[in-house]
């Protein structure tokens, strides 16, 4: 009788096949080689198995990537908004600042010239005659 040779598959450890090379019972090499078909097939599976595993690993890794630099990139953009509203608030106070003073200078001028034109209008009156100066 011949004894059982190791086969090795692609990537996989060595499965036994008795009579597969020749020998053994009459009619038997036709099931052993359709075992090794069915072994072949298997392993083809499993390889395209791992392969599926890897890529999904590879997206939800890309996925997370893609999640944190989404997060940085609104944040960047929370951090320009916060930046160009506390700007916006600055000139605003400076506007409103400005805006006080320019209304304190109007008042003066306007003080000074009703005051200028109240004297007028009593020398007017009193060349006149109809009042006394002061």
């Amino acid at each position: 009788s011949v004894s059982p040779k190791p086969i090795k598959a692609p990537g996989q450890t060595s499965v036994i096949m008795s009579g597969f090379l020749g020998g053994g019972s009459g009619g038997g090499g036709k099931a052993k080689k359709h075992k090794v078909v069915r072994h072949q097939n298997i392993e083809r599976r499993v390889q395209e198995d791992m392969r599926r595993y890897a890529q999904q690993q590879q997206i939800k890794q890309q996925e997370q990537i893609n999640a944190v630099s989404s997060w940085h990139a609104r944040s960047e953009q929370g951090q320009g908004a916060k930046i160009q509203s506390a700007k916006a608030k600055k000139e605003e106070e400076q506007l409103e600042i400005a805006n006080e003073l320019l209304k304190q200078e109007r008042r003066k001028r306007l003080k000074a010239l009703l005051t200028a034109e109240a004297k007028q209008h009593l020398r007017e009156l009193n060349d006149m005659g109809y009042t006394i100066e002061e």
